[in-house]
């Protein structure tokens, strides 16, 4: 029966201790779970910096057309579309498999109605079209297959690009997304342009930003590859991206007969898209960056209690609550196991 009564205690045990590692792991880039308000957006440790960011979309040409017929209402015209934007720079964790220094993603979002980012679910990527936002770059997947705390090395960086520091500290990336990256980096909400027709189509269109040579560009002479420039530091980020687009346009229910409204038209439309970015950090919810290593790196700060700026700063510190994690969880399981084995 004594060995019984100690395989049960230590069972227990061994499960208080596997709660509080699911909670905090030191070794992960993931965030302790315990910091109210938080929000699962802000679950990564790293920089956040917010900003209006614009994007300019020219269209060259139809699909299958030619490119001197281009419609008059988008021949020449250049639309501009704004939105709330965060740029999330994050340490890497021991799910990201790859050699890039950190993890990035741009998260735009519309203006009308506004976001509360922190309210956004985990697969806030994954399922960014019901979500409407639009993610135009994405280094790697933050919750690949849609799970919270991947498996180690289960996401894979979507390119390479080589970082380096800067004379004043901030930190840089200026890469080309060569046609050899197989892997889609970014995932687009419909955006609004001017339509040739807009008895037949809505202005809606769907957009898809292509980071190798799509068959609707292989016989134009004006390709190019994406481009991505970025700086960063402990207060500022900037990032442009450059490249191009084909977009889908949405017709009107009175225009087809067998479909619902809206549906995409065959048609395709090919041009040139830029993003810019000029963000502030915000500290509310970023962990201190250090500027004296060659690459970033972050100390620990939001849920730990060493930084009056973070969210949550007046509460029980990390390394605190999850050492009273334990003993509570430990000590009332031990209390119920005592309790239970007493009748034996």
């Amino acid at each position: 029966m004594l060995g019984f009564k100690s395989v049960v205690l230590a069972g227990l045990l061994t499960f208080g201790l596997a709660e509080d590692k699911f909670e905090y792991d030191p070794l992960s880039n993931f965030r302790p779970r315990n910091i109210t308000g938080l929000g699962d957006f802000y679950g990564w440790v790293g920089s956040y910096y917010n900003a209006t960011a614009e994007v300019e979309l020219k269209v060259e040409y139809e699909y299958m057309t030619p490119k001197n017929k281009l419609c008059s209402k988008l021949k020449n015209k250049t639309t501009i579309l704004k939105y709330d934007a965060v740029l999330s720079v994050l340490e890497r964790g021991p799910w990201n498999a790859g050699n890039n220094s950190m993890i990035f993603w741009l998260t735009l979002m519309p203006q009308n109605p506004t976001y509360n980012v922190s309210d956004l679910p985990t697969n806030f990527m994954s399922d960014g079209r019901r979500e409407n936002l639009t993610i135009p770059i994405y280094s790697n997947d933050p919750t690949p297959n849609g799970y919270w705390r991947p498996q180690e090395n289960s996401s894979w960086d979507k390119f390479n690009f080589t970082t380096t520091q800067l004379s004043n500290g901030a930190y840089s990336v200026n890469q080309t997304l060569g046609r050899n990256e197989s892997e889609p980096f970014s995932s687009w909400a419909n955006v609004t342009m001017p339509v040739c027709n807009s008895s037949t189509h809505t202005g809606d269109y769907r957009l898809v930003t292509p980071n190798i040579l799509s068959y609707y560009a292989e016989d134009w002479d004006g390709y190019k590859n994406p481009e991505l420039n970025m700086q960063f530091d402990d207060k500022t980020a900037n990032l442009t991206l450059d490249g191009i687009f084909h977009a889908t346009p949405y017709m009107r229910l009175n225009s087809t007969k067998t479909r619902p409204a809206p549906v995409l038209d065959g048609s395709a439309f090919i041009g040139y898209f830029s993003v810019q970015f000029n963000g502030v950090l915000d500290a509310y919810h970023s962990d201190k960056m250090t500027l004296k290593e060659s690459l970033p790196t972050w100390q620990r700060t939001v849920g730990f209690g060493n930084n009056t700026a973070n969210i949550g700063n007046d509460q029980e510190p990390v390394e605190e609550s999850a050492a009273n994690m334990v003993s509570g969880s430990v000590l009332t399981l031990m209390a119920v196991a005592v309790s239970f084995l007493a009748l034996f």
